[in-house]
């Protein structure tokens, strides 16, 4: 791996489970795996942060963390079924229309 502000080169070796066979696990079947489960990671680690700033959080204890990560997880949903592909996007639209905001959940105001 090259370090982009030196250009000095370091190796790193990490240790994986896996159920695959000896014939199976070849070097680059690994490393597709390996590079699928962090493109997931990143994936749902951008999403969560980003819009929800979930990363600067002070709550630590108890079991506030977890419901709050269960509301930004139910809001994630809510907006990917609903078509939204930018979650951060979505996040700053929504606040301004709440008739669509509660449309999401299944409410919809009468006229």
């Amino acid at each position: 791996m090259s370090l982009p502000t030196t250009g000095a080169v370091r190796t790193e070796t990490v240790d994986g489970l896996t159920r695959l066979t000896s014939h199976e696990a070849t070097p680059a079947r690994l490393l597709e795996r390996v590079r699928g489960h962090w493109q997931l990671e990143n994936q749902s680690h951008g999403v969560r942060d980003v819009p929800f700033d979930e990363d600067r959080s002070h709550v630590r204890g108890g079991p506030i963390p977890q419901v709050r990560a269960a509301f930004r997880n139910t809001t994630i949903g809510l907006l990917r079924r609903a078509g939204y592909a930018n979650i951060a996007a979505a996040c700053r639209l929504l606040p301004a229309q709440p008739a669509r905001t509660l449309a999401l959940m299944g409410i919809h105001l009468e006229n």
